[in-house]
């Protein structure tokens, strides 16, 4: 799937350019670098809307753009310099590993 790939090359962009650490030497590269990782969580929520439609807009939210993720259609909506961004909360919540075992447990007792 596209989206999990640009996922994963963005995850992997922000690790090889270490913004935390370029920030004391070079603060424009730090910037440059975390704008293109905000650039691909904007496709990203585009791309995924349609599978993540509830985690898709609160990334909207979070971006600072105004509305809903479906009022733009396919349209890519980069990230303005100095748009304000919302204070980020995890979009997804880790399940316990034992409530994961019983929802399996159970998936396996359901006859089709």
């Amino acid at each position: 799937m596209a989206g999990m790939a640009l996922a994963h090359e963005a995850n992997r962009y922000l690790d090889d350019k270490s913004p935390w650490k370029v920030i004391k030497q070079d603060r424009q590269a730090a910037a440059d670098s975390l704008y293109v990782a905000l650039y691909a969580i904007s496709c990203l929520k585009t791309m995924l809307y349609p599978f993540l439609p509830f985690s898709s807009q609160k990334l909207h939210d979070y971006l600072g753009f105004a509305g809903k993720v479906e009022d733009y259609g396919w349209k890519l909506q980069p990230p303005e310099p100095g748009q304000k961004l919302l204070e980020p909360k995890p979009l997804f919540v880790k399940l316990d590993d034992k409530l994961i075992e019983e929802e399996t447990d159970r998936l396996g007792q359901v006859n089709c």
